[in-house]
Order: structure tokens, then C-alpha cells, then sequence
């Protein structure tokens, strides 16, 4: 295993020990939902033909690619880096770049969560609606149950008072 300086064998430059990983968009302050490409990049390494090995937060499948992209949750928060591997020359590991990745709470607005809820704020208001009418229902009937029990004891004091 060689970690020392090397040269690429098409263009005879030498090539850094040191690769760089870099995100795209650049900032590391990402929102759960957006997609991220992960990027490592050997200077002077263009024309090698080469294999990586990445070290992330979280990588559902290993990638030997210089790049990958990922559709970020707050899971993917943490730390990410890589080494380059060509024939027997391994490059050192590249320095951590910290991806966070921050929920948006902001994006979120009525129309996207009743859609995503229907059948749950339905149910929800099918219960409620038929509280409120039972509730309705109850009290109009009680209150027509207290007033035809008033007017029959109302009615029955005038037959009874008419009678006597």
C-alpha cells in the first residue's frame, strides 16, 4: 500500500494525496426533502481511473463512485468523507465536511397536509360532525321535550283551571 505522492499516468502530474469532498449546493445547512450530491474530488486525478471508499453519517448503499446523491432527512446529518483507491496507491482520507439537515417547517402549509391527511382529518371530521349533530339533535330534542312537557303542564293548569 503506497500513500505517498503520485502522478497520474496520462498526463504525468502529480496528483494530491488529499482528496476534497464537496456538496452541491454548497452550503451545509440543508433542509429534510432536498437533494444533495456528495462529491469527492482528487486533484490532478481527472484522467485515473478510480475506485472510492466513503465514510458518511449514513449510506444506505455503499458507493465506489466519486459521487452519489441523496434526498436528505434529518438522518443524513453528519459527518462525510472519502479516500480514493487506484491499482495500490490509496490517497490519505479527505478531511470531514458536516452535512446538517434541518426539517423545514416553514414549507409546510395547509393544502400539501390536508392532501398527505384526507382520509385522516375526514375521519376526524365525520366523528366530529356527528358529535356536533348528536349534541345538536340532543339538545333540540330535550329543549322540544322541556317545551311540550312545559305546555302539556301548562295546557293541563288551564283545562284543570278551566274545568274548576
Amino acid at each position: 500500500m503506497h500513500t505517498g505522492a503520485a502522478r497520474d499516468r496520462t498526463t504525468n502530474l502529480p496528483i494530491s494525496s488529499k482528496p476534497t469532498v464537496t456538496l452541491q449546493p454548497s452550503w451545509t445547512q440543508i433542509y429534510s426533502g432536498e437533494t444533495v450530491t456528495v462529491r469527492c474530488e482528487i486533484q490532478g486525478g481527472e484522467g485515473a481511473q478510480w475506485t472510492y471508499e466513503w465514510r458518511a453519517a449514513k449510506l444506505n448503499t455503499p458507493t465506489t463512485s466519486n459521487e452519489y446523491r441523496i434526498t436528505v432527512t434529518e438522518s443524513d446529518s453528519g459527518g462525510y468523507s472519502c479516500q480514493g483507491r487506484r491499482d495500490y496507491f490509496f490517497s490519505e482520507w479527505s478531511d470531514i465536511i458536516t452535512l446538517t439537515v434541518s426539517c423545514k417547517l416553514e414549507n409546510l402549509n395547509l393544502k400539501s397536509f390536508v392532501e398527505n391527511y384526507y382520509s385522516v382529518i375526514s375521519k376526524m371530521c365525520s366523528i366530529i360532525c356527528y358529535k356536533i349533530v348528536y349534541y345538536l339533535y340532543y339538545a333540540v330534542v330535550n329543549s322540544i321535550f322541556n317545551i311540550c312537557v312545559q305546555y302539556s303542564v301548562l295546557n293541563q293548569s288551564i283545562k284543570v283551571s278551566g274545568f274548576g
